[in-house]
């Protein structure tokens, strides 16, 4: 490991420890508590800007795209064009790349965190994800390159995020609706992550909601950087 690798991995170690106060330290002042926040949040983009000034290229973030039609898509083709770009992200659409046990499974032994993003059809992904966790996630989840690391869902609704609630127009959460890739991250012992979710892209303001998501969305897969896994 190279003294920029050790330090940038410094970076993202002591950021964890920020983040781990803030979650046990449970302080009355809820301004100091917003001030580490914010500098938490700090620390991720210093750590992103570090990397890319460094060169820093090792697939920290493997993001599977499951979206059968990339050249028709907005809120998707935002959010990927959002994160591309991060030196640790690594980019596999499972539509277009070989369906081969071969082609994932060196791709999860090097990702530290793992990435299902889809757009929401029907209350669930695309019908390639489902047969994908099948055949090759089957066959690949007591492979060693897959316990300990964290699992994320990144998807998009057209429906507004009022819909998605008890009691609205879809009668389920987003959390509700996902359960099956929690079970999916328990069962192999990966570690089940917040899902990141664009509501509204099928509605008369989806230009804004995009414009407004694909950056939270950067940000959020910036932020698994300062997630510790458990391999």
């Amino acid at each position: 490991m190279t003294e920029n690798s050790r330090l940038f991995r410094g970076f993202c170690n002591f950021a964890s420890i920020s983040l781990k106060g803030r979650n046990a330290y449970k302080l009355k002042n809820k301004r100091f508590m917003k001030k580490l926040w914010i500098f938490a949040i700090a620390l991720t983009v210093s750590v992103t800007a570090f990397a890319q000034q460094e060169g820093t290229t090792a697939c920290e973030v493997l993001i599977l795209l499951a979206h059968p039609d990339m050249a028709a898509s907005k809120a998707n083709a935002a959010m990927i064009e959002s994160v591309k770009d991060l030196p640790y992200v690594r980019i596999i659409n499972i539509y277009e790349a070989p369906f081969e046990v071969a082609t994932y499974t060196e791709a999860f032994r090097e990702a530290k965190h793992i990435v299902f993003q889809f757009p929401f059809y029907w209350a669930s992904a695309p019908h390639l994800l489902k047969k994908w966790c099948d055949e090759i996630f089957g066959a690949i989840q007591n492979n060693p390159g897959v316990k300990g690391k964290t699992l994320t869902v990144a998807t998009t609704t057209g429906s507004e995020y009022e819909a998605y609630r008890s009691g609205g127009r879809n009668m389920y959460t987003m959390d509700e609706l996902l359960r099956p890739y929690q079970v999916l991250a328990n069962h192999s012992g990966m570690v089940w992550q917040t899902p990141f979710v664009l509501y509204g892209a099928s509605l008369p303001d989806a230009d804004k909601r995009i414009k407004e998501g694909a950056p939270a969305y950067r940000q959020k897969i910036s932020s698994l950087m300062i997630v510790p896994n458990k391999q």
